[in-house]
């Protein structure tokens, strides 16, 4: 007799929560520890160097560090949002699929190797598990 229960997307579930929460905490520490000290930081360095009229410069790579741990937040609160409605056994989301893509792309051009592994991972096995989804749908349609 064939095996009628949905899978499980346990593992899938599992990393993505680690993806996501390590993508948080990246955000956390780039927003309130290192943003701050590089403004901090930057400035006392161009004072001492004698180039002030630089300043601003410091200013506007802070931003954009702001803008990549703001990007970072919103991946990991997506990523995490999804884990925890849309994973449910048996189920197949192509929205999902698009997402670790994306994470996955983001996470290559940003050169953020362990969210790169994170969600590469997640990404194969959430494509193949889908793949087994589909065959066993079809094998139970089949009887």
């Amino acid at each position: 007799m064939y095996n009628a229960r949905p899978m499980g997307r346990g593992v899938e579930r599992g990393l993505l929560f680690v993806a996501a929460a390590w993508n948080v905490l990246l955000a956390s520490m780039t927003l309130f520890m290192y943003s701050p000290w590089f403004r901090n930081a930057g400035y006392d360095v161009l004072e001492r160097a004698g180039r002030m009229s630089s300043a601003s410069l410091v200013g506007q790579v802070a931003s954009i560090v702001n803008l990549y741990a703001s990007a970072l937040l919103v991946i990991g609160v997506v990523s995490f949002l999804l884990a925890a409605l849309t994973m449910r056994p048996g189920t197949i989301s192509r929205g999902l699929t698009v997402w670790l893509s994306v994470a996955l792309m983001f996470s290559l051009l940003t050169a953020d190797w362990v969210s790169l592994a994170l969600y590469s991972v997640t990404l194969a096995l959430y494509v193949a598990r889908n793949k087994a989804i589909r065959a066993q749908r079809t094998a139970v349609g089949q009887q």
